[in-house]
């Protein structure tokens, strides 16, 4: 897959790639072209349909940014199910998405669930807030999930007497600087309620992903890796709680909190493959 990534980025001029995402057959390589890291794109790469032909076939099974596209998601979807069985019985718990999209894996965590929960997405991207209503109206989900059109950062300054119970920082932290990411954190960490968690994530070219996205449209994403983000987050005033690496390893998916109740286990890296291993036949992660 490297060789791949080294002919795009090196060998094959940005014009003639332009050209042929444009008029490509694959459904997911039009759509990039047409919104690069967009929802809808995301969506294209999380239904992994049927492909319409080689390179789509490339483009939705093999591209390795479209492979940790589906584990994060599955890996988030997971850690949301959880923490929702893990507060069944308490009512009144709130969730803060930003960045969030049409937050259909929380939407499918509540339906899995049946929680109590109450639901804040926020996304700049107004079609990803229709599109992500119209889902909820549809699964009588529209009083739980309340979707906001905005700016994150200027969103949040305007809630701070709120108190949420779970906060997702899921595609978002990869496009925030250091100083702007702080902020953010400090600011939601005066938001927290006792024994809050917040789900995030760190990321990592590999693949020369970053050389592809860069080159074609102009897209930078920060690289973290998990002890990195954990450093942002203990400036921050939070604690890492549980760390764990996706299968290519892309994202370094991390849990951390306020709280002083017993710290969860951390996953190894070691244990790591273990998992990927066991959850294979059931197709929780690729590798």
């Amino acid at each position: 897959m490297r060789i791949f990534a080294l002919i795009r980025t090196k060998l094959i001029p940005t014009s003639v790639l332009k050209r042929r995402m444009k008029t490509s057959k694959s459904p997911l390589m039009r759509e990039f072209y047409r919104n690069p890291g967009g929802w809808q794109a995301m969506e294209i790469i999380y239904e992994n349909a049927k492909p319409k032909n080689l390179s789509d076939w490339y483009a939705l099974k093999r591209l390795p940014l479209s492979m940790e596209a589906r584990n994060r998601r599955k890996y988030v979807l997971n850690e949301l199910i959880c923490w929702m069985n893990e507060k069944c019985g308490r009512e009144n718990l709130r969730i803060l998405a930003l960045g969030s999209g049409p937050a259909l894996e929380i939407q499918e965590a509540i339906q899995k669930t049946s929680a109590n929960v109450v639901v804040d997405a926020i996304d700049l991207d107004t079609s990803a807030i229709e599109h992500g209503q119209q889902i909820a109206q549809k699964q009588g989900l529209d009083h739980q999930v309340n979707y906001h059109c905005g700016e994150v950062c200027n969103m949040i300054t305007k809630w701070n007497d709120r108190q949420y119970d779970l906060f997702s920082l899921i595609g978002i932290i990869e496009y925030l600087p250091d100083e702007v990411l702080l902020d953010l954190l400090r600011q939601l960490k005066t938001m927290m309620s006792p024994n809050a968690e917040l789900f995030t994530h760190g990321y990592q070219n590999r693949f020369r992903s970053q050389e592809s996205l860069g080159k074609l449209f102009n897209i930078q994403l920060i690289e973290r890796t998990s002890e990195q983000v954990a450093e942002l987050l203990n400036q921050a005033g939070f604690r890492v709680v549980k760390s764990e690496v996706t299968p290519l390893g892309m994202y370094p998916m991390i849990v951390s909190t306020l709280s002083k109740v017993a710290v969860k286990e951390t996953i190894s890296a070691n244990r790591i493959a273990t998992l990927v291993e066991a959850d294979r036949k059931k197709s929780r992660l690729e590798s």
